[in-house]
């Protein structure tokens, strides 16, 4: 059901703008797979509790990035293992930013 805002019903597409959040605590509890809109309309989910889930959403995609970046690159440190052909510069740097980029 659809909830009323001083008489006017909300329409589906009103409730689906905003950002996708995988999921976000709401003073109904964990919701998971819904829109910010409908998570403030629906579940009464605050600004700051909206802003919380896009942040750890955001951060987690970082994690997800970071560490491919680094499986991608990891063939690097085996070959210096066994090899002793170093590690180009801007490798080991981005392998360091990556590394201090994951939570």
């Amino acid at each position: 059901m659809i909830p009323e805002d001083e008489g006017i019903i909300l329409d589906d597409a009103v409730l689906r703008t905003g950002t996708y959040l995988e999921s976000c605590e709401t003073p109904e509890g964990a919701i998971f797979g819904a829109w910010s809109e409908e998570l403030k309309v629906v579940f009464n989910a605050t600004d700051e509790q909206i802003a919380t889930a896009i942040a750890q959403q955001e951060q987690e995609q970082t994690n997800i990035t970071a560490r491919q970046y680094l499986n991608d690159t990891d063939w690097y440190v085996t070959r210096f293992q066994e090899t002793g052909v170093a590690i180009p510069n801007d490798i080991t740097v981005k392998r360091q930013e990556a590394r201090e980029s994951i939570v």
